[in-house]
């Protein structure tokens, strides 16, 4: 399952590698239309220098790509990039016509931070690998806005899986390869909790919100 899905959709996601105020920041974003119009996290990409930040694909060939920030929602941790060159190997990954629910398997894709990688961050050799966790909707729930704002609440769910830095920005698929979240952030529990630290994915429908308004 897990190869049937990535071999479906690794075009479609791209290493976000980014300079800001306060170092340099990696993330993970994701084609959503054939035109060039890709999702990420709002927090990967806040405050960066556009000029000296690009988009990378590692498969195969590693090849670069330039973009501009489109529209942000930081209630709901999500950004829309658009390439400034086309892709011809772009893939777009559609979005589910149908919720992740509680138990139901996903799968998170993107390009976490290993020890490795911030060994070779700190040398300016990063090494950026794709990688796919297979995880579980653990809770579905509503959240007050992600940037601390007043407003509409974010419906947001858990996965059972304390995903790397990196995986910002990430894609969450169903079975189908179909979109169902964006992975946000982690929650770390009490130290005295013995529960695993799990990760909150933003659900899609903000995401097709968002690309309603901007069309």
């Amino acid at each position: 399952m897990f190869q049937a899905v990535f071999d479906k959709v690794h075009e479609s996601f791209y290493a976000l590698d980014a300079q800001s105020v306060s170092g340099r920041v990696i993330g993970t974003a994701f084609a959503i239309s054939q035109g060039g119009i890709l999702a990420t996290a709002m927090h990967v990409i806040s405050g960066i220098d556009i000029s000296r930040s690009y988009l990378t694909k590692t498969m195969g060939q590693r090849r670069y790509f330039s973009f501009d920030i489109v529209a942000t929602e930081p209630a709901v941790d999500l950004a829309v990039l658009k390439l400034k060159d086309p892709d011809p190997q772009l893939s777009p990954v559609n979005i589910s016509p149908n919720p992740a629910l509680y138990g139901q398997s996903v799968l998170a894709i993107g390009y976490p931070l290993t020890y490795r990688d911030l060994v070779q961050q700190a040398e300016c050799k990063p090494m950026l690998n794709a990688r796919v966790w297979g995880c579980t909707v653990a809770s579905d729930m509503s959240f007050p806005p992600l940037d601390g704002s007043g407003g509409a609440k974010v419906e947001v769910f858990e996965v059972d899986t304390n995903l790397h830095p990196g995986m910002s920005g990430g894609p969450v698929v169903n079975r189908a390869g179909e979109l169902v979240g964006v992975v946000s952030r982690a929650v770390m529990r009490p130290q005295n909790i013995e529960e695993p630290h799990l990760t909150v994915c933003v659900r899609s429908q903000h995401l097709a919100s968002m690309l309603s308004k901007i069309a």
